[in-house]
């Protein structure tokens, strides 16, 4: 398997491409919209998905295009309060392309550019969950230690894993870890959510959403594809 995508890269962005729009029909499908509405959902859509086809010629481009795309998602299709989103701009599964391209230009631009786009990521994931709902919710210390995570697992960790090797990565997420749990040292009964216990929510999130990829990538570098299913299921073990 891995032989043939190495042989046949074009196909196998297209077959990305395809499995992007796959599991974004459900979300495309779903909500209350007239025609014209969900037939423009369509179209961003399936644009999202296909800047991974120009990903290895164009790479910089291809995320330029995604990345605003992204943008427009935050603006307009992230509910805030009472506030009604823009049904063609919301979010769907195919935005793992800006994390797909994000990794591209780690592994492919030089660093700058690299950089670059990972500040892009970074910068729109903060806005994306200070504009979720649940982040304003009475106690949104799960809900900003999932969103830290997830920041951690599905942008940070990509970019690293292109340019750091596994074993700095892992033992760097374990100190980031422990050093989300240094502020809890002053909490107190009479302490509030802020600052204290949202610094440790966050830091601590975002070192456990370093480690679980990298981990798992380490884990099952070498793994015959047929046990790929069992050496992941271990180290969940």
């Amino acid at each position: 398997m891995n032989t043939w995508l190495r042989n046949h890269p074009w196909q196998a962005d297209g077959l990305l491409a395809a499995a992007l729009l796959a599991v974004s029909v459900s979300q495309i499908a779903a909500g209350q919209a007239g025609a014209a509405s969900r037939a423009a959902f369509v179209v961003v859509t399936v644009l999202l998905a296909a800047t991974v086809l120009a990903r290895r010629r164009y790479p910089v481009a291809a995320f330029a295009v995604a990345a605003v795309i992204g943008a427009a998602q935050i603006a307009f299709g992230v509910q805030t309060g009472g506030s009604a989103p823009v049904f063609a701009l919301q979010p769907t599964n195919a935005d793992v392309a800006i994390l797909v391209l994000l990794y591209t230009l780690a592994a492919y631009r030089p660093r700058p550019v690299s950089i670059s786009g990972l500040v892009i990521c970074l910068l729109g994931s903060a806005v994306a969950i200070a504009r979720w709902s649940p982040a304003h919710g009475a106690h949104p210390a799960g809900a900003l230690f999932a969103a830290a995570a997830g920041l951690g697992s599905a942008v940070l960790a990509p970019w690293l894993m292109a340019r750091v090797a596994p074993r700095w990565l892992v033992s760097g997420s374990i100190v980031i870890e422990a050093a989300g749990l240094v502020p809890l040292i002053w909490l107190t009964p009479a302490s509030r959510y802020l600052p204290l216990i949202l610094a440790a929510t966050l830091v601590e999130g975002l070192g456990t959403g370093i480690a679980g990829p990298t981990t798992l990538n380490l884990a099952l570098r070498g793994v015959l594809p047929s046990d790929t299913g069992a050496a992941g299921a271990a180290t969940s073990a």
